[in-house]
């Protein structure tokens, strides 16, 4: 298929995965501000809700490679359709715990939904990377970033959207309506008329294996781990290092977190058009003097003899959100060339085990935070 001008097909399949990764990351960004209070009030502490947080990483991270490499069997666009389903259920079912009062029931459920829904994420972005890269072969890099600009927006629209509604009638209804978003994507899936199919005849099972012997695929994958890792280490401390410091309220504090995710999606897309046109290695490489400059500025370092401002520390989160999506795009654009620059088959087996490894190692970093 040419990518110069997109057909039917592959409108079709943007639509329906950018909807699902814009929901994914609403879904994502929703959880944080308002679990941990309902949690508190029924007696739990702040270790066993944010064990609760966590394990949908450590689930994604086992979950998404052996998804990819089952593929085979399940099918792609089966399998992204059950993943939204699977969260979007997830998600409506995670509203109900509103309504259960005991503290030890309402941990129970958190970690059974939480659990279940991260099978299902593993599911949708193993097989949502894979089908991006094989409906937009020449274009991979770009639809990427394209992917991460709508999540990007949902992680922005989700504390946002989320709180007015749930100022207004609780902790129930905004998981409520996101689910059921999810759960209308999913059926729309369904009806995708693109199924690439893989050759189980000549699928190589040990595929995973020797993926894990080619240098520049490890790199890349390093990479997304570092960066979710990074990610989540000035999530976790920008609260209260912003409280503490500049004395920032909780809603300001919440803006510059949009405007750190702000940055990332605009970003992203024309990281995607930099890799394609130029080189992933110079857009690696600008990504990571963009996030080493954010890191040193947010504090700042001391040698640099700068003195800490608010206006700078948002400066260095936004540069921060810039580098991310530098890294991002061009570890997953060369995980993929790297593949079948050292001979794998270019095939879609290749894009769903190389695929579901990247997701794999993005969410270890998450959870590692």
């Amino acid at each position: 298929m040419s990518d110069k001008k997109f057909s039917r097909e592959q409108l079709l399949v943007l639509v329906a995965l950018n909807l699902s990764f814009l929901f994914v990351g609403m879904r994502f960004s929703l959880q944080g501000p308002f679990y941990p209070p309902e949690s508190e009030r029924r007696g739990l502490s702040a270790t066993q809700y944010s064990l609760v947080m966590g394990i949908y990483q450590l689930v994604v991270f086992f979950a998404s490679p052996i998804t990819g490499n089952n593929l085979n069997k399940l099918g792609i666009k089966s399998t992204l359709a059950a993943g939204m389903g699977i969260v979007g259920v997830n998600t409506t079912l995670f509203g109900a715990l509103g309504y259960i009062e005991d503290g030890q029931l309402f941990l129970a459920f958190s970690f059974i939904l939480r659990i279940i829904e991260g099978i299902g994420y593993a599911g949708l972005s193993t097989a949502g990377f894979s089908l991006i890269v094989y409906t937009f072969p020449h274009n991979a890099a770009t639809m990427f970033g394209m992917l991460e600009t709508f999540g990007g927006l949902g992680l922005m629209l989700g504390p946002f959207l989320g709180g007015v509604i749930y100022s207004a009638v609780g902790f129930t209804l905004p998981f409520v309506l996101l689910g059921i978003g999810l759960i209308r994507t999913s059926i729309l899936t369904n009806f995708l008329p693109l199924q690439p199919q893989i050759h189980s005849k000549n699928y190589d099972t040990k595929i995973m294996l020797k993926v894990f012997k080619v240098p520049g695929i490890c790199v890349a994958l390093l990479s997304a781990f570092c960066v979710a890792m990074s990610g989540g280490f000035l999530i976790a401390t920008l609260e209260p290092y912003a409280r503490m410091k500049f004395d920032m309220s909780i809603v300001q504090i919440a803006y510059v977190s949009m405007l750190g995710a702000v940055a990332y999606g605009v970003s992203a897309p024309i990281v995607g058009v930099i890799c394609k046109k130029y080189s992933v290695n110079i857009a690696a490489c600008l990504g990571v003097i963009l996030m080493i400059v954010s890191f040193a500025l947010i504090g700042p370092l001391p040698f640099l003899q700068i003195t800490a401002s608010q206006y700078l520390s948002i400066s260095a989160f936004v540069t921060h959100g810039i580098g991310s999506a530098f890294q991002i795009v061009a570890s997953f654009a060369k995980a993929h060339k790297q593949a079948i620059m050292k001979g794998f088959p270019d095939t879609i087996e290749t894009y769903v085990v190389v695929s579901g490894l990247f997701a794999s190692f993005h969410d270890l970093g998450l959870f590692v935070v």
